[in-house]
């Protein structure tokens, strides 16, 4: 059924899609039109309802037949309308976390009318789906001035709106079998009093209560469905974050009500580890399964952060590793995974020989190494090799950063994970040449975002990629690295229901892994925020705090060392 949060996300995802593009990651585009996006939403929105409806088909008719045993024909008909052939009127309240179907039966060849007479002064977000479905459980779909043959019908009311909105609807012209039922399943619920609750740590569980006429069955995250009484009192176990809990009610006649709750279990959750690689191996664990890892030195933040869009592209964990012996966390995570193919970043001063020949020891039959002879060019490296494996799905924008300062680079490498843009690092003043080849190579990347002010990338790399090579240019910049962490964050309009943290000055590794993290939280990625040791700084704690209502999971990647246990606390304090 559909969500708050899914409907939030579903708004999120469109504009991200407008500003980055869809197979083009263009940021100079415009946003579309609030209507236009409103009727996209409310799109997706009725298909979901759609799905809910078709999975829930063949054990509705099971139910039925059971209720149908258990009732007389006077509880079906004493509420419905007098004649076959008079127009039929659905009125209710519906929200898009409260669905109302309404079924009738068609006894020839009708041209049916629907007419609205909504009162509510929000009206144009209410509309509706009209269906029948033939011997294979297909759905076919039919809407006003329609000719409907002969049949089983479901007449749908949604809409995308959050509050409760009434609605009134009159079908006409056609010529039931018998006369419709108007009447909907009543069912109240006493708690929880919001359909969205937040629930704060220590509270685990959450609360279903209240009461039903019909016959009701609930679901918490996708599981079974199990039957309520009439008057139901249940708890239930959360999961962090978003959880959905759904209750469908059928009346006698096949009149349906979907409702669903989603209550947020809000968490803070630290990362961490004897050192860097510790660190990078739990964060792995985190993530997706996947037949490739990446190997990056751990004391180096370039190579590891050249290759995020790599990562991105195979799904793959990054892990570090001392340059001359692969640690035993970092082993192990690996044994645990058993990946067929390794992506070594970086040349054998980075990752050495004998590392390689672990890897090998390890049975893992595909290794590769990008490499170059400075920072620069294996960030040119990884970047071709990205999008000769793209090909025509190669995105038309790459992120510059600095190759001397890793923070700019890692606020943005959850971006480029997710979306697989290339991250070219350049020097303060100007352009490497293996960078400017591959400008030169790659004429179809036409964009390019500069993360970080002028004191990092100046303004004469600007100058030099719009004069020399006629590219499109933005900056993301910011007073110092904290702001830019944030920028990047509203600019790319990443998913604010989960924020990563680490910090933003020494333990660069934290960030490094932190940021494969951020990207794997979400369908458009999630924020991958600095910090200092002690204190947030006023960008980030401003940004946490406006987004405190959508938030739903924090994350830090470090130790007490290196993110506090004082900003720990103060983090907890948003998640209310």
């Amino acid at each position: 059924m559909f969500n708050k949060i899914y409907l939030k996300l579903a708004a999120l995802l469109l504009a991200a899609m407008v500003i980055m593009g869809n197979t083009s990651h263009d940021v100079y585009d415009q946003s579309k039109p609030t209507a236009e996006l409103s009727d996209e939403i409310i799109t997706i929105s009725n298909q979901n309802v759609v799905d809910q409806i078709k999975s829930f088909q063949s054990h509705k008719e099971e139910i039925l037949k059971d209720v149908s045993a258990k009732s007389s024909v006077s509880d079906i008909q004493t509420l419905r309308t007098p004649s076959e052939r008079d127009p039929v009127t659905y009125t209710g309240k519906v929200s898009n976390y409260h669905t109302p179907e309404y079924v009738f039966k068609i006894a020839d060849t009708s041209k049916i009318q629907i007419t609205a007479e909504h009162t509510s002064t929000i009206s144009t977000v209410i509309d509706y789906l009209l269906f029948s479905r033939d011997s294979s459980g297909e759905m076919h779909f039919y809407t006003d001035g329609d000719e409907l043959p002969a049949g089983n019908y479901s007449f749908v009311v949604t809409t995308s709106k959050e509050e409760q909105i009434d609605y009134r609807y009159i079908l006409s012209g056609i010529h039931f079998s018998e006369p419709p039922d108007t009447v909907l399943p009543k069912v109240t619920f006493n708690k929880p009093l919001d359909r969205v609750e937040r629930v704060s740590s220590p509270i685990t569980d959450i609360t279903i209560s209240g009461n039903t006429d019909s016959h009701s069955e609930i679901t918490l995250n996708g599981g079974d469905y199990q039957p309520l009484s009439p008057s139901f009192d249940q708890s239930f176990p959360l999961k962090k974050g978003s959880n959905s809990i759904e209750v469908r009610s059928v009346r006698p006649s096949g009149n349906t009500l979907y409702d669903e709750f989603n209550p947020l279990s809000l968490d803070l959750t630290r990362i961490e580890g004897k050192d860097n690689y510790e660190i990078s191996a739990n964060v792995a664990k985190l993530l997706p399964d996947s037949s490739t890892i990446l190997l990056a030195r751990g004391d180096l933040f370039t190579d590891g952060l050249s290759g995020s869009s790599i990562a991105g592209l195979y799904q793959a964990p990054l892990l570090l590793t001392e340059t001359e012996k692969l640690p035993l966390s970092v082993e192990n995570e690996i044994k645990r995974r058993k990946p067929s193919r390794a992506i070594i970043l970086g040349g054998t001063s980075s990752v050495s020989p004998q590392v390689e020949a672990r890897l090998k020891a390890l049975n893992i039959a595909e290794i590769t190494r990008y490499d170059g002879p400075n920072r620069f060019a294996v960030s040119a490296d990884v970047a071709t090799h990205l999008n000769q494996s793209l090909g025509t799905k190669q995105s038309d924008t790459a992120i510059i950063a600095s190759g001397l300062v890793f923070s700019d680079a890692a606020s943005a490498s959850s971006v480029a994970h997710k979306e697989m843009l290339p991250i070219l690092l350049v020097g303060t003043q100007s352009i490497p040449t293996e960078i400017k080849t591959f400008v030169k190579n790659h004429p179809n990347v036409k964009n390019y975002v500069i993360v970080g002010g002028p004191a990092t990338v100046s303004d004469a790399v600007v100058t030099e990629l719009k004069t020399a090579y006629g590219k499109n240019v933005k900056r993301i910049s910011g007073a110092n690295r904290f702001e830019v962490g944030v920028n990047i964050a509203d600019t790319f309009k990443l998913d604010k229901r989960n924020i990563v943290l680490a910090t933003g000055f020494d333990s660069f590794a934290d960030a490094l892994v932190g940021a494969q993290l951020a990207a794997s939280l979400s369908p458009m990625s999630s924020p991958l925020l600095l910090t200092t040791t002690n204190t947030l700084q006023p960008s980030t704690s401003n940004y946490i705090s406006d987004i405190s209502g959508f938030n739903q999971q924090i994350y830090i990647v470090g130790n007490s060392e290196s993110v506090s246990p004082e900003v720990e606390d103060k983090l907890k304090g948003y998640l209310k």
